[in-house]
């Protein structure tokens, strides 16, 4: 809205006698979440434990060393029939016959799934977290996150009563949305991963007439996407087919042992270097940094085991493909771009010489241009680069507010 139609409404509504209009009552269920998988237990204990990705497979390795869970590399949701069982009789014995679902929930894998191994849980369900005696504080954390879980998973829906009050004044119509619990069902073990976004609504009936206390006007800005948090990028991986289970703790270690990237507030932020890497491979490998070359690859690998096509082809496109784009990329003239210094104005302490900008996994800095002689006209010295107004925020709308306030090199692009 406008601010001029914003400030009609305020003075509409103040001058109004506002009653309940109309009030719309319906049973809502939700199911309970699947047992998890590598890429939901890793996003599941980044909300609820604030666990990092390198950290929860650490953890879950232990667990599963220790014989307390199954094997924690998996992108199978699937449980066995023996599993299954134990969960019911857990819940049929300790929470009650009433939380017994007539049939056992059975989930089933996403495309490309490779259903090596079942889905993490534990390897007894009358295991509880209190008979953990010789775990560690965070390993008790994870395994109740995993048993909880394995457990609801088998337990009926929640029910609610949803209701929405809407109110009319002149043409525009004001609604509130809430519900009230009917039946816990599988929340009684395990809690949703978001909390409830509707409010608790008071006893409310048609044609009641309502006090106005306050007329709050706010405004707002379409922000920019979020930055990736650990959890957020695990599950964009998956989505978009980008390695395995098994490799979404590698590849984010990685990124970050190389200096591509930082965490800051939970959040990933691009170093220059990473730009500069994304950038030339995008160039030169563009094929290979397609988001969905592994999948793809997937796909063929699932077809030679169906028979439907021979491997050595398979291997064969690959590589000519990637062969070509190697020896282009490695053509002293045509080939990948360097990562070159720029030249500054800048006079080097040593006062030979000028400073160059450069980038390295420490991030961007100014450097003597005489860095590659040798001998005694070898200069190492540096000078660290400060920018002004950093980016880096507690929310994004804060951040967004400084990324436009930001300077940026005329020469490099950097802060």
């Amino acid at each position: 809205l406008k601010e001029s139609e914003a400030r009609n409404i305020e003075n509409l509504v103040n001058g109004s006698d506002l009653s309940i209009d109309e009030i719309i009552k319906k049973p809502v269920k939700v199911k309970p979440r699947p047992p998890f998988i590598t890429s939901t237990l890793q996003q599941a204990a980044s909300t609820k434990l604030s666990f990092g990705v390198k950290r929860t497979m650490r953890v879950a390795q232990k667990l599963y060393e220790a014989g307390h869970i199954t094997y924690m590399r998996t992108d199978a949701p699937s449980l066995s029939k023996e599993s299954i069982q134990d969960a019911r009789n857990f819940i049929n014995e300790r929470i009650g016959e009433r939380y017994l679902t007539n049939a056992p929930r059975i989930y089933s894998s996403t495309e490309n799934a490779q259903e090596a191994h079942e889905a993490i849980r534990p390897t007894n369900a009358f295991m509880t977290v209190d008979d953990l005696l010789n775990q560690t504080e965070e390993e008790k954390r994870l395994y109740q996150l995993i048993w909880q879980q394995y457990i609801a998973c088998q337990m009926p829906d929640a029910e609610y009563l949803s209701t929405s009050a809407k109110i009319n004044v002149g043409e525009y119509i004001f609604s509130a949305k809430g519900r009230e619990v009917v039946f816990d069902g599988y929340t009684k073990v395990s809690q949703p991963l978001r909390s409830d976004s509707d409010d608790i609504l008071p006893p409310l009936a048609e044609g009641e007439a309502l006090q106005l206390n306050k007329v709050n006007l706010e405004q707002k800005f379409t922000k920019p996407p979020a930055r990736f948090s650990e959890a957020a990028l695990v599950k964009e991986l998956e989505k978009k087919g980008i390695g395995r289970p098994s490799t979404y703790a590698n590849i984010i270690s990685t990124i970050q042992d190389r200096g591509y990237v930082e965490i800051q507030n939970r959040r990933f932020f691009v170093k220059k270097i990473g730009h500069i890497v994304a950038e030339r491979l995008l160039e030169s490998f563009d094929d290979i940094m397609d988001y969905e070359f592994t999948a793809n690859l997937e796909n063929n690998l699932d077809k030679v085991a169906q028979g439907e096509i021979d491997w050595r082809n398979v291997l064969d496109d690959f590589y000519t493909s990637f062969k070509n784009d190697l020896t282009n990329a490695s053509d002293d003239h045509t080939g990948m771009r360097g990562n070159r210094p720029i030249s500054t104005d800048v006079i080097c302490p040593c006062g030979k010489t000028n400073m160059v900008i450069r980038n390295s996994s420490n991030g961007v800095f100014l450097g003597c241009s005489g860095y590659q002689n040798t001998g005694d006209e070898k200069c190492k010295e540096t000078l660290n680069l400060i920018s002004g107004d950093e980016a880096v925020s507690v929310d994004d709308t804060e951040e967004a507010e400084n990324l436009l306030i930001k300077k940026r090199c005329p020469k490099c692009g950097t802060s």
